[in-house]
This record gives structure tokens, C-alpha cells and sequence, in this order.
């Protein structure tokens, strides 16, 4: 009893010494990941930065790695927090003595805004030429936010003074808002009577030149009077979404065009198919090749890779006429099965009901999938990859099987059109 009973407890804790395991190689690989950051640190303090904003980066960065380390030993926890901010606080070390000479720079550019005249015809050339440095300095050198905000507060600050002692002499400046302001509304005009007719592509193609063009032009146009800003702007975001409404139908329709191709040429398929498969099938009646062809042709055609399978399923069939009908019909009667079984998966896969009679193998075939996702470890297919995989497949189908296939079909399309 003793020996069954101490069987028991030991086959009990396999588990949890499993657990117990994994988590100290965990902490263990944490450990290791602790001392490989610390040791990077200590390189980067070791060496001469001439890109300080890649220094505030890499500072950044490495404190959010180091956040996110995991679970270490507590006694060696404390052992690597310490040498990890002793080792940051040597590399931030330059880092801070080139903020404290970049905010004294800083300091200058706010003193040079201060002292522009307000009427002098080169202030306004001046202040530019400020705020061009101001945003080279900050993007060369990024300071602690609170001091950046506060300093920018500061220098905008000695900006809008400075502006708001020349508004009385602004009058040029409000024409040629005035000015930008047509442009704009002749902008938003064209956008608004703009109609595009031919084909879909050459729709498309136009629509997008039109929006390019309109957007190029508004951004090229210049500052507007402050009290139309916010109606012009609200005028070119409607006329935008009017034009680009129109290219959405163009889409729309050419996907549903595409749709019912895809669908008429998929059922010229499996009919062609069927007639191969019939033992009563005459040879030179029903099965004829010109006629068959000539209804494949009267289809349009699909996007490359829907037709580029559906095609070579159809010329695969009409091969089979000229006296391979036999082995062909073999082929297909065959891949019934296979057909059926992929049909199961791709409706497991998209979520489409099967019908009460595939529950059985639907149960089994999910069982399945999922221990063949688990053990490949590889991506799967997309619905849509599986999908048209199924079109190029070659088998007889009967009418409940093609209308599966049609209902995955419009449940994958759907998907995709969001």
C-alpha cells in the first residue's frame, strides 16, 4: 500500500516540479538578460556620442526593457537594480551637461525673439529663422518634457507678443488670407462638380489623380482668415468624402461584378464536370468543347489568380473531352471526398454553419485542426488562400456541397470588402 501510495504522490508533484523548473530557468534567463543589459550600458557610458537624441533614445528604451525583465531572484534583484541605475547614471551623465548647454541655448533664442522690433521690415524673417532653429535644436537634442514644454512656452510666448505688436500694420497680410481663401473655395468647388465616367480603373485612376491634385493645391494655397478656417476646411473635408464616396461605389460595384463572374464561372466548372461524370453523357452532344468554351468566353474575366485557377480547372475539364473522360471522371468522383473534407475545414475555419448532418465530422475535423495548428507551429492559410485553393480543385459536387461552397464564398467575400 505503501509503495502504491508513494507512486501516487511522486506522479502527482511531476507536474509541479515540471512548473517549479521552468520557473527557475526563467529567472534564471531573466538573470542573464539583467547583466547583458547592464553590461550594454556600461559599453554605451564607455563611449563618445556625437547623436545625443539617439543617447535620450537608447535611455528610453532601455529602462522600458528593463521594466519588463520578468521575475528574478529577490536576493539578486536588488544586486542588479543597483548596478543597472549606476550604469545609467554613467552614460546620462554627458547626456545631462549637453541638456544644461542645450537649454542655455535655448535661453539665447528666447532673449533674440525679445529683442526684434516689432515694425522693422526683417523681424518677421528673423523670428522664422529663430523658430527654424529652435526646431533643429529640438530635434537634435530633446530636453526633459517638463523642461521642453516650459521653454517653448516661453519662446511661443515672445512669438505671439511680437505678433500681436504688429497687428496694426497686418493689413497685407489679411489680402492675401483673403487671397489663399479663394483659392481654397475654388479648390473645394472643382471637388464638388467633379464626375467621373468610363471604365472602373480609368474611374479610379482619375479620382485618385483629382484628390492628389486637390490635396497638393490646398496644402500649397497658404494660411486663411481665422474666421473661415474652420468652415473652408469643413467644405474641402466634405467634397473629399463626396469624391472619395464615388470611388468607393466604383469599388463596390466592381467587387460585386467580380462576385457574380466568380460565381457564374465556378458553376460553369462544376456543370462541365458533372457532364464528364455522368455514364450518359454523349460524346458529341451535351459535351461539346466549341459550345463549352464559348460560355466560359461569354464570362468576364476575374482577377489574375481566381482565373488563373478557375481557368486551368475548366481547360483541365475540357481536356477530358477528347477521349480522357473515362480517367477524368475517375479523378473526379475521387476528389469528392477530399472536396468534401476541404469544404468542412474552410467552414470551421470562417465560422459558417455546416448543417445538423456534419456535426460528427465537423467535431472531429476541429479536433483536428487544432492539434495540427498546434504541432506545425506555422501560420495558416487565409480564408481566402484556402478558398481559392478549393475553387481549383476538380471533383463532382452535388447541389448541397456546391451551395456550401457558394456560402463560404459569400461569407469570405464579405470579410474581405471590410
Amino acid at each position: 500500500m505503501w509503495e502504491r501510495f508513494d507512486a501516487a504522490c511522486s506522479a502527482a508533484y511531476a507536474p509541479a516540479a515540471a512548473h517549479f523548473k521552468q520557473l527557475a530557468e526563467e529567472r534564471h534567463h531573466n538573470a542573464a538578460k539583467a547583466q547583458a543589459l547592464i553590461d550594454e550600458v556600461g559599453a554605451m557610458a564607455g563611449t563618445e556620442h556625437a547623436d545625443w537624441k539617439q543617447v535620450a533614445a537608447a535611455a528610453q528604451r532601455l529602462r522600458q526593457v528593463w521594466g519588463r525583465l520578468g521575475t528574478i531572484d529577490r536576493k539578486e534583484k536588488k544586486k542588479f537594480d543597483t548596478a543597472f541605475e549606476h550604469a545609467m547614471t554613467a552614460m546620462m551623465a554627458p547626456l545631462a551637461e549637453q541638456r544644461a548647454l542645450e537649454m542655455a541655448r535655448r535661453e539665447q533664442l528666447i532673449a533674440e525673439v525679445e529683442a526684434l522690433l516689432p515694425h522693422d521690415r526683417s523681424t518677421l524673417d528673423v523670428m522664422r529663422h529663430l523658430q527654424e532653429r529652435w526646431q533643429e535644436q529640438a530635434k537634435a537634442l530633446p530636453l526633459e518634457r517638463k523642461a521642453e514644454q516650459a521653454l517653448w512656452q516661453r519662446f511661443r510666448a515672445a512669438c505671439d507678443h511680437l505678433f500681436a505688436q504688429r497687428k496694426e500694420s497686418a493689413h497685407a497680410a489679411d489680402s492675401e488670407r483673403k487671397v489663399h481663401l479663394h483659392a481654397r473655395e475654388a479648390i473645394c468647388a472643382g471637388l464638388e462638380a467633379a464626375a467621373f465616367d468610363g471604365e472602373d480603373k480609368a474611374q479610379l485612376a482619375a479620382i485618385a489623380a483629382a484628390l492628389r491634385d486637390a490635396a497638393s493645391a490646398w496644402h500649397g494655397a497658404g494660411a486663411v482668415p481665422r474666421a473661415a478656417e474652420a468652415k473652408i476646411t469643413q467644405r474641402y473635408q466634405a467634397a473629399v468624402a463626396a469624391v472619395q464616396a464615388q470611388a468607393d461605389a466604383i469599388k463596390r460595384r466592381a467587387g460585386a461584378a467580380q462576385a457574380n463572374a466568380l460565381r457564374d464561372k465556378l458553376r460553369l466548372c462544376q456543370a462541365l464536370e458533372a457532364t464528364l461524370g455522368r455514364d450518359d453523357a454523349a460524346p458529341d452532344g451535351a459535351a461539346d468543347a466549341a459550345d463549352w468554351s464559348g460560355r466560359w468566353q461569354a464570362l468576364p474575366p476575374l482577377a489574375a489568380e481566381y482565373e488563373r485557377a478557375l481557368h486551368g480547372r475548366f481547360k483541365a475539364a475540357l481536356g477530358a473531352l477528347d477521349g480522357q473522360r473515362g480517367s477524368y471522371a475517375a479523378q473526379l468522383e475521387a476528389n469528392r471526398a477530399r472536396l468534401l473534407d476541404e469544404v468542412l475545414r474552410l467552414e470551421i475555419v470562417a465560422g459558417v454553419d455546416s448543417g445538423a448532418e456534419f456535426a460528427r465530422e465537423r467535431l472531429k475535423m476541429q479536433v483536428e485542426v487544432l492539434q495540427s495548428s498546434l504541432k506545425s507551429g506555422q501560420k495558416p492559410l487565409t480564408q481566402a488562400a484556402q478558398y481559392l485553393q478549393l475553387c481549383a480543385m476538380p471533383a463532382l459536387a452535388d447541389d448541397r456541397t456546391a451551395s456550401r461552397i457558394e456560402q463560404l464564398f459569400r461569407r469570405i467575400g464579405a470579410a474581405e470588402a471590410k
